[in-house]
């Protein structure tokens, strides 16, 4: 199938949808967690990405699934953690994991002094849907093609 083949175009608009779609709900997830804190209301923002992706599922592969599964496995855990410390006494042990990934997810540098990977930001998750995409790959074929067009009107006048 070739890239400007009527599947493959179906295919780069789809997917570009759902990068939409997907990216909207993260900063959405993002904005609750740091107005709020690590609470249970991390758990809808989860479920909300998975919908997201069932919706979309056609156009998704499975490697972009597993690299977007370690996002929403965060915001899973601090809602489960959260609802587990609110309604289950001493079990206090939860809070800690709660708070790490909670710091991680807002792109914290350091919890209690370990230095933490960036791989769970908002960022990190964008970068990778970008990449899948081509964007920058797609932003520089532009500007060659806009910069090559306005050469040669240069040398045409």
């Amino acid at each position: 199938m070739g890239a400007t083949s009527h599947m493959a175009e179906v295919a780069f608009d789809n997917y570009s949808k759902f990068c939409e779609e997907y990216v909207t709900e993260m900063y959405k997830a993002l904005t609750t967690l740091t107005r709020e804190g690590p609470r249970q209301s991390a758990l809808d923002h989860a479920n909300n990405l998975v919908m997201i992706q069932r919706r979309w599922a056609v156009w998704l592969t499975p490697a972009i699934e597993k690299q977007l599964y370690p996002f929403e496995l965060a915001l899973r855990k601090i809602g489960v953690n959260a609802y587990i410390l609110a309604n289950v006494p001493g079990e206090g042990r939860y809070l800690n994991e709660m708070y790490k990934l909670f710091a991680e997810v807002i792109g914290l540098d350091k919890w209690e002094g370990e230095a933490l990977t960036g791989e769970l930001t908002v960022t990190a998750v964008i970068s990778r849907l970008r990449a899948v995409l081509g964007t920058e790959e797609l932003s520089r074929l532009r500007e060659n093609i806009v910069t090559r067009a306005l050469r040669s009107l240069e040398h045409a006048e």
